[in-house]
């Protein structure tokens, strides 16, 4: 390589690093070594003290993002279990397999639903849900007679019946007024116990969006004379 190529290629080079080499030559010269200062051992033990720490805190770091996972994981399958162990309550199970909303479910998701449902007992008079009320709950009636009042049409409630399913699955304010005319039991699921389990099969949906349109229509027609 000729000389006009070599200060081609040395003209190539990044300045600063040009600038370093030009120093680091003219230094090859010194042969008295240089001593560090004794402030320099002190910062470069404090700079290995501060990378120690770090690396001790991302490790800790590290080690919580892989054990919350396992412990959710873990807290799950516990849920599962229990679940799959609990004894199913036959009087439970047999009432809501009576209701027509839960008839195309598989028998393992009523029996889930079976164990999950509260008995709630009522006394005669008491008012179990008004009209305009947010909806949180489905009954289904065990025991007693319950009257049910949306607009004009009153209907009379008995062991097998059910209601509250309108607020739920459209997501509105109750639009009857339920009270017990009798002493009785009712087995109550919450809104995500119920709209999990209805809503989670296309023929339940079916049946639930059928039941549904039928008694709205039930409530705005005129009685008979």
């Amino acid at each position: 390589m000729g000389a006009a190529d070599d200060a081609h290629s040395w003209r190539s080079v990044p300045l600063a690093l040009r600038e370093d080499a030009e120093g680091n030559e003219s230094d090859e010269g010194d042969d008295e070594p240089q001593q560090q200062a004794p402030d320099q051992h002190h910062d470069d033990a404090h700079d290995d003290e501060d990378a120690s720490h770090a690396n001790g805190i991302r490790g800790a770091l590290l080690a919580t993002a892989l054990v919350v996972p396992l412990v959710v994981i873990a807290r799950w399958r516990s849920t599962k279990r229990l679940d799959a162990q609990a004894v199913v309550p036959e009087r439970e199970l047999q009432a809501l397999r009576a209701v027509d909303l839960f008839a195309p479910l598989p028998l393992a998701t009523v029996e889930t639903l079976a164990v999950r449902a509260t008995a709630q007992a009522v006394s005669a008079g008491e008012p179990i849900v008004r009209v305009g009320e947010v909806g949180t709950r489905f009954y289904v009636i065990a025991d007693g007679r319950l009257e049910a009042q949306a607009g004009p049409i009153t209907r009379r409630l008995g062991p097998g019946d059910y209601f509250g399913e309108i607020a739920l699955l459209r997501d509105v304010p109750r639009t009857a007024a339920v009270r017990a005319e009798t002493d009785g039991l009712l087995y109550v699921l919450a809104r995500e116990q119920f709209l999990g389990a209805v809503t989670g099969h296309v023929r339940s949906t079916q049946a639930a969006e059928a039941v549904v349109d039928a008694r709205l229509r039930a409530s705005s027609e005129p009685p008979l004379d």
